[in-house]
């Protein structure tokens, strides 16, 4: 199946994984993670969710203001 996210979930995303594992991914690396934050894809206790990040291609002045601006 395909779900969509939005792009402020993809950047909200985005500030988690850098805040929680102290990596730096792009955009679309951080769209997985955004579904499973926003329950477009919903996990199970019974089955594990694997979110694969990647890519380092992203604006770093984009990306400093998003941090810099409240969720």
């Amino acid at each position: 199946g395909v779900v969509t996210v939005e792009d402020q979930d993809i950047l909200d995303a985005l500030r988690t994984i850098l805040e929680r594992t102290k990596l730096l991914v792009e955009p679309a690396g951080a769209a997985g993670l955004a579904a499973l934050l926003t329950h477009r894809i919903v996990s199970r206790p019974e089955r594990p969710v694997v979110v694969l990040l990647s890519g380092g291609n992203v604006d770093l002045a984009t990306l400093a203001d998003h941090l810099r601006r409240e969720r």
